[in-house]
């Protein structure tokens, strides 16, 4: 019985010593692996910054631009679009102001307009409609939703 316990210890002593041998040969590695680690974390710390900054350079410029008369603009942009809702085109009047963009509606009891904000271009992706058959046509992905526009020209 003895024997058998000293049996198992050095056994045992044996699988301990060749676990404890590969974890030492693997401890350069993982501090390699965790150097990496910090290192892509400083960069993205770094990028949120160059990236926050770009964004406030850029809503701070698109507020204050002089047109060619030398007055400020406001950048707004306006006009009719078709918009793709359920395999049909709907006309309607847009505007992009303070990088946003609504759908305008007129209120027929008092004939004053309704801003319906649809999307912060901000956050959004814009690029040419896939799979349509019309011409002038482009996509807006947002995290929230996507829309499909056709312009007139």
């Amino acid at each position: 019985l003895m024997k058998r316990a000293c049996a198992f210890l050095y056994s045992e002593k044996a699988y301990f010593n060749q676990g404890n041998g590969i974890h030492q040969t693997l401890e350069p590695q993982l501090e390699n692996i965790s150097g990496y680690v910090s290192l892509g974390q400083d960069y993205i710390t770094l990028h949120d910054a160059i990236l926050k900054q770009k964004k406030d350079e850029l809503i701070a410029g698109t507020k204050n631009i002089r047109d060619s008369k030398g007055k400020i603009s406001t950048n707004e942009v306006s006009g009719y679009l078709f918009q793709k809702k359920a395999n049909k085109w709907k006309r309607g009047y847009y505007s992009v102001e303070d990088n946003s963009l609504f759908r305008i509606k007129a209120n027929s009891k008092d004939s004053t307009r309704i801003q319906i904000s649809l999307v912060n271009l901000l956050l959004a992706t814009i690029r040419p409609a896939r799979d349509t058959e019309r011409r002038f046509c482009f996509e807006i992905v947002s995290p929230a939703d996507n829309f499909i526009f056709q312009a007139d020209n």
